[in-house]
């Protein structure tokens, strides 16, 4: 299982842009990889695992799970 750590920044603009969308087409997906300033490959790393969750609180960044 890989971990990405995250701001809580990131964590908010991709819960926002997940309760928006759950399947984002490309040029979206561009668009919020560059708005939490993440890979298109991160972002779409989230995206796969079904939301931004499950995330462990690390001090003010948050872990969060996928599967590699």
């Amino acid at each position: 299982m890989e971990c990405m750590m995250l701001a809580e920044e990131q964590t908010k603009v991709l819960e926002d842009s997940f309760t928006k969308t759950k399947y984002p087409d490309g040029t979206t997906l561009m668009l919020i990889a560059a708005e939490c300033g993440l890979s298109e490959e991160d972002t779409q790393k989230v995206w796969a695992a079904g939301s931004p969750h499950p995330v462990e609180d690390v001090g003010t960044e948050q872990v969060i799970k996928q599967d590699g």
